[in-house]
């Protein structure tokens, strides 16, 4: 299998046209697009640049795997994310330097392929994104953890409120003030 280097912002076949809109990726924005709501905006670039990092791939095996770990929708493996919006991505990360790619021709019969490497820009930004996600990790389990005290110290006092020893004293307090008033008037 021969390859060849593929023209950063091209997007199809290289033996295509210059009809392809090469300047698509300026107009939808950059790498870091958020794809569910929920996830941190930058969530899907760490995970494609992690799955370079693991072995270079082209952009329907590169689905299959964010389909196989589940970034882009938590609960439901095996569900492809969203492939113009990876393709976008994929498109952004080579134009800032951070994969690059070249074309391989097919196995047998069907299209050449774009296959995607991480280069070391992309390593280096890959790093940066596991140092942020670590310290958004730690903030996460500490809001949780804070949470979880709370919720706990209010359900005790909760159920403390309404034990039948609370109730009845505050049934004994009432009929204390009425009885004082009915003195009074």
């Amino acid at each position: 299998m021969a390859t060849r280097q593929a023209q950063p912002g091209k997007t199809g076949r290289p033996k295509g046209g210059e009809s392809r809109r090469a300047d698509a990726s300026t107009r939808r924005g950059s790498s870091t697009q958020q794809l569910e709501p929920g996830l941190p905006k930058s969530f899907l670039t760490p995970w494609i640049l992690l799955l370079f990092l693991e072995r270079p791939a082209h952009g329907y095996e590169l689905l299959g795997r964010l389909g196989a770990v589940g970034p882009t929708r938590p609960g439901e493996r095996g569900r492809y994310p969203d492939s113009g919006a990876v393709y976008r991505i994929l498109r952004n990360l080579e134009k800032d330097g951070l994969v690059r790619s070249s074309w391989e021709e097919a196995p047998e019969r069907g299209p050449d392929r774009k296959i995607y490497h991480l280069t070391a820009s992309g390593r280096e930004e890959l790093g940066r994104n596991v140092q942020t996600l670590s310290r958004t990790a730690e903030v996460m389990g500490l809001f949780a953890g804070r949470y979880e005290r709370g919720a706990r110290r209010r359900s005790r006092r909760l159920s403390s409120s309404t034990l039948p020893a609370a109730s009845s004293t505050r049934s004994r307090k009432s009929e204390e003030a009425r009885a004082r008033r009915s003195r009074r008037g």
